[in-house]
């Protein structure tokens, strides 16, 4: 989910095969998008959030 200055990470709960923690898979994701955001020049602040949203980036403007 986006919006002009944010996206919104959040996973789906339907059940899956293997046995890691969604939670875990999205902190990864998370480190590679603001990774890419830095190398573009673009520096933001994470929020966490609740289930199933895992957490909201905003972009420092």
């Amino acid at each position: 989910m986006t919006n002009n200055n944010e996206i919104t990470l959040y996973y789906d709960q339907r059940s899956s095969i293997i046995n890691i923690s969604k939670r875990l898979v999205c902190g990864i994701a998370m480190m590679h998008f603001e990774l890419a955001a830095r190398n573009l020049g673009e520096y933001g602040e994470w929020q966490l959030l609740d289930d199933p949203n895992v957490a909201r980036y905003k972009l420092k403007i």
